[in-house]
């Protein structure tokens, strides 16, 4: 029997610039129903993978009619745009710098938040009372993947979409098994699960490591994994104590339905 969807477009609740209200959590669950539709395979708890984002792509064109290419996608304030979705021509683009060179690892990252913004925004984007970018579209560079902090309307589409974008190259289910293998696999035996930082150099080497055997695993960037550790609350940090005198001293005074 096929699961039920669960993501509904048409009943969403939406803030008063036509945002759409959603939780982290729910953020998490959209993307993994994704996963469930496109690539199952992704979401066996222990056996970590990278998630063809690539194939989800195609699956979109089928289902919802998304174009996709490669191109130049040139600079916004001096920064490099590595992704783009053009709600009016259904088109998602990727920069062609994320094809070969030092930027690869960044492909991952960057094709999954543009998921994100087609499938959470492409409904209630006629109707946002904020502007966006050229031609209808959404343009994302550097700082802007990865945004979690700003609570501009054009913040809360980046943070919902890189939200999106962490659950479904890294899903919860198998990403904390990845952990744990990770640390095991390069000798870290005490407080497997969770990276403790201490404060030392070493703590800091570990979790390098650490970041280092999941970037294999996931095929993605370290600061995307590094996001996904924090807000998943896998990194401990031991607070360094301070001798008295300097804590004292430092004391702070919808037409198309179809979701996916």
């Amino acid at each position: 029997m096929a699961t039920p969807r669960r993501f509904d477009p048409r009943r969403l609740k939406y803030d008063a610039d036509w945002i759409p209200i959603l939780s982290a959590n729910q953020l998490e669950n959209i993307a993994t129903e994704v996963l469930e539709h496109y690539c199952p395979q992704v979401l066996k708890p222990n056996h970590p993978r990278k998630t063809p984002v690539l194939e989800i792509l195609q699956g979109l064109t089928k289902r919802t009619g998304l174009k996709f290419a490669y191109g130049d996608l040139g600079f916004r304030n001096e920064q490099k745009i590595l992704g783009k979705v053009s709600f009016a021509r259904k088109t998602l683009f990727l920069d062609q710098c994320l094809e070969s060179g030092p930027l690869t690892k960044r492909l991952q990252f960057t094709a999954a938040h543009e998921i994100g913004h087609w499938i959470l925004h492409r409904h209630s984007f006629p109707r946002w009372k904020f502007t966006i970018d050229r031609d209808g579209s959404l343009e994302d560079d550097a700082p802007s993947l990865h945004k979690l902090l700003d609570s501009s309307p054009r913040g809360w589409l980046e943070f919902q979409a890189n939200v999106f974008a962490s659950a479904l190259i890294m899903p919860r289910v198998n990403f904390e098994f990845a952990v744990a293998k990770a640390q095991v696999d390069i000798g870290i035996l005490k407080r497997v699960g969770l990276v403790y930082l201490n404060g030392t150099p070493q703590g800091q080497l570990d979790k390098f490591r650490v970041i280092e055997e999941l970037e294999k695993t996931y095929d993605t960037s370290k600061q995307a994994i590094e996001i996904r550790l924090e807000t998943l609350n896998l990194i401990e940090v031991q607070p360094v104590a301070m001798p008295l005198r300097d804590a004292v001293n430092d004391w702070p005074d919808l037409k198309d339905i179809s979701a996916f």
